[in-house]
């Protein structure tokens, strides 16, 4: 965290990024920990992250169906986008799903 010798306050960016101060001083941010993060905003059209705000939302595999089938009931089978929900194969969430995963096989 950047300090301020100054006397005036430290921006909230700052206060949460560990870059601060350097924003245009990087070409990539590997971070080990989903905490560390840099403003989305900011970067720079060269600077890359490898984690975004809410990335558990797409590989998250629970996570995923859910959505996926909530798309699949929303669009209906009839409607011209069902094909693009066709891919998802048959999955189970468990131990909640248990009963239906054991029909299946």
């Amino acid at each position: 965290v950047s300090s301020n010798s100054g006397g005036g306050s430290v921006g909230p960016i700052q206060q949460r990024s560990p870059l601060a101060g350097r924003a245009n001083m990087w070409n990539m941010l590997w971070a080990w920990s989903v905490k560390m993060r840099a403003p989305m905003g900011d970067l720079l059209s060269w600077q890359r992250v490898n984690h975004f705000p809410e990335a558990k939302q797409l590989t998250r595999k629970d996570l995923l169906k859910r959505h996926m089938v909530r798309h699949q009931i929303m669009h209906g089978s009839n409607s011209r986008v069902a094909h693009l929900f066709c891919c998802l194969p048959t999955t189970f969430v468990l131990p909640k799903e248990g009963p239906v995963f054991t029909e299946a096989f």
